[in-house]
């Protein structure tokens, strides 16, 4: 007989919301990459973003083995900080994210 794992109630339904989320970020980013490639002013963010696309799918992975640390989310996270200083996007100031306010 094999045991069953008793999970808090929606936790699977959290992480396949989390996998497809984190799936739609690595396409976006993988298209962004493409159209950074091909402009002259962008192009030096492509290393960047392709990190970020790695650090993703590395964390998605460890967050479904549930072997993810808060380093690794954190890590994943300084490299879009890393990014966003980098080309010096500012949000502006009345940018909210939809379903959070």
């Amino acid at each position: 007989m094999v045991a069953h794992t008793v999970h808090p109630p929606g936790r699977v339904t959290a992480i396949v919301k989390a996998g497809l989320a984190t799936a739609a970020i690595i396409k976006l980013l993988s298209d962004a990459s493409k159209n950074a490639a091909a402009d002259p002013t962008l192009c030096k963010y492509v290393p960047n973003i392709d990190t970020i696309k790695g650090s993703l799918g590395s964390l998605g992975g460890k967050l479904k083995d549930g072997t993810a640390t808060d380093s690794d989310i954190n890590g994943t996270s300084n490299l879009f900080d890393q990014l966003k200083n980098g080309t010096g996007f500012t949000p502006p100031a009345n940018a909210t994210l939809p379903g959070l306010s």
